[in-house]
């Protein structure tokens, strides 16, 4: 099967994207597809759609989304017709398009089937991200109308979780026929076996009581809040530890000494690998009491290690994170004392624990690792006939 794979920027720069977009492409090629990569477009400029972006920014003090601007959309639409040309004049047959994000392809006309594989909507960020605050008036609009032309051309909607497909039927009223639920994969390769988990469950739950969380993110990740939920275990005479990967703490703030930062550990660096890989398997629980994520790849990682999570049920956590199958979904408005208390009641409990642990495991090798996920979608995609576009 024959697939080009859109995006806007060059998906073999495992960088972009967090690495999700490379990952997608690399493990569809390892369930069967033939990736036909189309990427790293170029935004068209217009003098029209900078001066409003100037205007927005610098005069109203607002975020604007310049690169939604229908220029720029149609532009890039014109690159991919000329690729997807160019593969037909050598011979390729190309049998569906795939995209991680409706941009390149809301004005793309073209008779090939698409699949867009997301994480979010535009209408589900907008006011949930801070940094998707204050957006300009023809932001929204813009951001509005891309998603629901993008939306309604593919044959195929396939969402990293329930809540971004929520978004895709109440905002832009998709036909929920049309839409599948595939998480996205963890950015680590293997995970452990269910035995291998079970094993864990003693030396995790003898040893001093260590929580981890990883994210880059110091504000948005919660660390202070996890900071304090650590302090609550340690008032309550359990002996507890956190560890924090991924960022550290704001200038002039000096962390109390039951916490570590280890700062941010590279996936391309082999000895910080091996580094993180032992602080998920030391670990006891994951925790991350995040205030918005469309998925968290990093719970993947955790359930690769067969760690039960506990995080705070926003965005599509609720996709990756089972409530009392592989981990505890906390209320937002959940204080620091209930966080602890149940962490507390977890650990208490062998074998409820051992249930989560093994949980995960199993949860990350059928439905969380990339291979999962990638023949999910090479079936969905692989599929004949279907639903048409909308338009």
């Amino acid at each position: 099967m024959n697939i080009a794979y859109v995006t806007t920027y060059d998906s073999s720069n495992i960088m972009m994207w967090s690495g999700l977009g490379f990952n997608i492409a690399k493990s569809l090629e390892e369930a069967g597809a033939a990736i036909h990569p189309i990427g790293a477009l170029q935004a068209t400029r217009t003098l029209k759609n900078g001066l409003a972006h100037i205007w927005a920014t610098r005069f109203l003090g607002q975020r604007d989304h310049a690169h939604r601007h229908p220029s720029v959309l149609r532009g890039y639409a014109r690159q991919v017709s000329a690729r997807l040309l160019d593969l037909k004049n050598r011979g390729i047959r190309i049998d569906t398009i795939l995209t991680p994000g409706v941009l390149p392809i809301a004005h793309l006309e073209t008779d090939i089937p698409i699949a867009i594989w997301t994480d979010c909507t535009f209408a589900s960020m907008v006011g949930y991200y801070k940094s998707w605050t204050n957006l300009s008036a023809r932001s929204l609009k813009m951001g509005n109308d891309a998603d629901r032309m993008g939306l309604r051309r593919a044959n195929k909607l396939i969402f990293a979780s329930e809540w971004a497909a929520k978004s895709a039927i109440e905002d832009y009223g998709c036909d929920p026929r049309r839409i599948s639920i595939v998480p996205l994969g963890a950015n680590m390769n293997t995970g452990i076996s269910e035995s291998e988990a079970s094993s864990l469950v003693e030396q995790r739950l003898r040893t001093q009581l260590r929580l981890l969380l990883v994210g880059v993110d110091w504000q948005r990740k919660g660390c202070f809040f996890a900071i304090e939920v650590t302090q609550k275990l340690r008032e309550r005479g359990i002996n507890s530890q956190l560890d924090i990967v991924g960022c550290m703490p704001p200038h002039g703030y000096n962390v109390p000494d039951f916490v570590t930062c280890h700062g941010f550990l590279r996936k391309s660096v082999p000895e910080d690998v091996v580094r993180l890989r032992q602080l998920f398997l030391d670990a006891t629980m994951f925790i991350l009491p995040t205030q918005a994520e469309c998925q968290g790849i990093v719970f993947n990682e955790a359930a690769a290690h067969g760690l039960p999570a506990i995080a705070p049920n926003t965005g599509g956590v609720s996709s990756v994170i089972r409530h009392q199958i592989t981990g505890t979904l906390m209320d937002v408005c959940s204080s620091a004392l209930e966080w602890a208390n149940e962490i507390a009641s977890i650990c208490s409990e062998p074998d409820r624990y051992k249930n989560l642990s093994t949980a995960a495991a199993v949860a990350f090798s059928e439905r969380l690792s990339w291979t999962a996920a990638s023949k999910r979608v090479f079936s969905l995609v692989n599929q004949r006939g279907g639903l048409l576009p909308d338009f």
